[in-house]
């Protein structure tokens, strides 16, 4: 997993809340709504208990992938968590791969998503290798979900159908990879990555 890193044991400059177990996990969204929205559904839904998780929309920290990375450098210095999660779309943006080395110089782990948040949605009911734009996508993922919206509970309506989108986000990497090209080639997600890793946290003996 990209930029995966556990704390060790560390004395520590400034006193920090004590944490009677579990793990303390930071998810830093570019979006001020879809992401965050599925993340708490997410943690609401499956009752991490085990689990802090607090979830930083664009709006606190920036609202492109360059500032979420630089707010994750300085939230991570503070040694507060266990694991800073960088979550954002591709877009287009020419200085994507500049962001990524920056995040893996930090051992940051990334969420990339290309084109966009919302193909992970998509992949809940189909998985294409066709190259979108992002209107497009969205166009697309409406004939599956004649009502969405950004703010809406998605994860209710997608949850049913988790393993298919977890199995067809690692198909589109496989065949990206098979074609030569980088694994954040559209259409691209890491979003199976970090929902996995949640899930997996239900169960305290995954902690390893």
């Amino acid at each position: 997993m990209k930029g995966r890193e556990f704390r060790g044991n560390k004395e520590f400059r400034r006193k920090k809340p004590v944490r009677e177990s579990g793990w303390a996990i930071l998810i830093i969204c570019e979006g001020k709504e879809t992401e965050c929205a599925y993340f708490n559904a997410i943690r609401c839904k499956k009752r991490l208990k085990t689990v802090t998780i607090e979830i930083f929309p664009g709006n606190r920290c920036g609202n492109d992938p360059k500032s979420l990375v630089e707010y994750a450098k300085e939230k991570k210095r503070e040694n507060a968590y266990d694991l800073i999660w960088c979550v954002f779309d591709h877009d287009q943006r020419e200085y994507i791969e500049e962001v990524l080395e920056r995040a893996r110089r930090a051992k940051l782990s990334v969420i990339c998503s290309n084109p966009c948040f919302e193909l992970w949605y998509l992949l809940h009911y189909e998985c294409s290798t066709k190259a979108y734009k992002q209107k497009q996508l969205i166009a697309r993922l409406g004939q599956f979900m004649p009502r969405y919206d950004k703010a809406m509970d998605a994860y209710k309506i997608l949850e049913a159908s988790q393993d298919i989108a977890i199995h067809n986000a690692e198909r589109l990497r496989k065949h990206h990879r098979s074609c030569g090209n980088d694994s954040i080639e559209n259409p691209s997600t890491d979003m199976d990555l970090i929902v996995r890793h949640l899930l997996s946290l239900r169960d305290p003996r995954s902690f390893g």
